[in-house]
């Protein structure tokens, strides 16, 4: 019988702690992150390439996916939502930004994305660089992102957060993240 007790204690007392430790599968999704952002470079008829002709006019269009089951809103803390930059490859030298010479309105502003959403934006270039310049035969690299301001450190060209810069971004700047798509390479020949 004091067998039997003793198994019993061993069962309880490995049932409570085992109970009360991380040693279970957590279904969250807490550290996941919340959206996915991708980068697609087009030519002037929304066909996708990467090589392109001097002149021509290139479209990037940047898709951003909520992954989570629920109604996610980001805040913007002026009018500008989007920024494209286009580098020279291999390098983190940003030559022209989408937002080069426009005024964003001041104020906040929010976007809604509903479970799954994937919102796109597109912005189209002429290959002149933001001293109105035409970029030379070469091979460039773009990334685009949203300008959130509701994440740390956000909203500013010196910002190292998850949020696409305003203006043109760093080489600090140029690593992928939820807000931010990767480089992508394309070639003016």
């Amino acid at each position: 019988m004091r067998r039997v007790i003793r198994v019993f204690l061993v069962f309880f007392v490995a049932a409570l702690l085992l109970g009360n430790s991380n040693c279970t599968k957590q279904a969250s999704t807490t550290d996941s992150p919340v959206f996915v952002t991708s980068l697609a470079i087009q030519d002037a008829n929304g066909d996708a390439t990467a090589t392109f002709l001097q002149g021509a006019t290139i479209q990037f269009v940047l898709s951003v996916r909520n992954r989570s089951t629920t109604s996610e809103t980001l805040w913007f803390n002026t009018s500008e939502v989007t920024n494209f930059a286009v580098v020279e490859a291999g390098t983190g030298d940003a030559i022209w930004s989408s937002d080069h010479g426009l005024s964003p309105v001041s104020g906040f502003q929010s976007l809604t994305f509903l479970p799954g959403e994937v919102k796109t934006f597109t912005v189209s270039w002429n290959q002149a660089d933001d001293n109105g310049n035409a970029v030379g035969v070469a091979n460039y690299e773009v990334l685009g992102g949203l300008t959130v301001y509701n994440t740390v450190g956000a909203g500013g060209a010196q910002d190292t957060a998850d949020s696409m810069a305003v203006g043109l971004p760093s080489g600090s700047q140029m690593t992928p993240t939820i807000y931010r798509s990767s480089l992508t390479f394309f070639t003016i020949q």
